[in-house]
């Protein structure tokens, strides 16, 4: 079955706070956008949008599901 793909603004437990994504980039989660499957709302993927905290000004994304709390001092 063939479903089509929606997109929703998602929760995350981590928002407004320091993260360290996979590749070890420390960023504020400023947002999570939560790709959907519809018929089954089965949520395919979580993709996180970080902002930078080193002022460098590039923002970027990771999965939301891959992020754990950066220790202080990191970044």
């Amino acid at each position: 079955m063939n479903h089509d793909i929606c997109l929703r603004w998602g929760t995350h437990e981590l928002i407004g706070v320091r993260v360290r994504d996979s590749t070890g980039r420390v960023g504020r989660l400023d947002a999570v956008l939560e790709y959907v499957a519809r018929g089954t709302d089965r949520i395919v993927r979580r993709e996180a949008h970080l902002r930078p905290v080193d002022g460098s000004g590039w923002e970027w994304t990771a999965e939301a599901d891959e992020l754990t709390r950066a220790k202080e001092g990191d970044g």
